[in-house]
């Protein structure tokens, strides 16, 4: 699913990836099995066929809350944000200690430009669960927006301590520290962020940034290409 830039890409990376296992045992098995459905239509691109297997599990089950986050996902990605916000209200009503709720609700009103209420719905998701490294991201997204650059820097170390593994981390805190006119370590994180995802192009142009910003221009001018290629290459 497209979900928006980086807002919301934190509440689908996080549904998709514990989806399986998170509350979605104590459905009714009808439910669970249409739920699983709709999860792999998200995870493949059909949003229409995931739409409508949400809805259905709606209908049988109208208090259950993953079905509303995930709904809540599809109507953002419509740019339905009111919609959006009222299956998150729900959700989170229904079950006040889902994580899952307040990161997904926090992306949709970083969307908004309610940075505040978004930055409050993160530091919610990370008491609730703070070991999970996305919600550390979205909120470092949120500070960086605001010009938060300290708070941006430690969440962002934080997200990659728990996962190093994850490129956005790198490229997001590459672009912290464009913001704080340091082009070495922007560098040396976006080398990072290469190095996990070779064949994405922005990546590549966020580095070539760094170069001019640096004043090498031929590495900036290689970078540049890369990115080009990689971008006629892309479905």
């Amino acid at each position: 699913m497209s979900c928006l830039p980086r807002w919301l890409t934190v509440g689908l990376i996080t549904m998709i990836s514990v989806s399986a296992s998170f509350q979605a045992s104590a459905m009714d098995p009808t439910a669970k099995e249409i739920y699983d459905r709709g999860i792999e239509h998200a995870r493949q691109g059909q949003y229409d066929r995931a739409f409508a297997d949400f809805n259905e599990v709606l209908r049988l089950e109208p208090k259950n809350a993953q079905a509303l986050i995930a709904r809540g996902c599809l109507w953002s990605d419509r740019r339905e944000f009111g919609k959006a916000i009222a299956d998150l209200d729900r959700a989170i009503q229904l079950d006040p200690k889902n994580a899952q709720a307040f990161i997904t609700r926090g992306g949709v009103l970083g969307m908004k430009g309610e940075f505040d209420r978004a930055s409050a719905d993160f530091s919610e998701a990370i008491r609730l669960d703070p070991k999970e490294p996305f919600f550390r991201f979205g909120r470092g997204e949120v500070y960086m927006v605001r010009g938060e650059l300290s708070k941006a820097m430690a969440d962002l170390d934080e997200a990659i301590r728990l996962d190093p593994r994850v490129s956005m981390f790198y490229e997001s805190r590459g672009g912290v520290w464009m913001m704080k006119r340091d082009f070495d370590k922007a560098i040396a994180d976006f080398d990072r962020a290469i190095q996990l995802d070779p064949k994405n192009a922005n990546l590549f142009m966020d580095r070539g940034q760094a170069w001019t910003a640096r004043g090498d221009r031929q590495k900036a001018a290689s970078d540049f290409q890369r990115a080009a290629e990689l971008s006629r290459k892309a479905p």
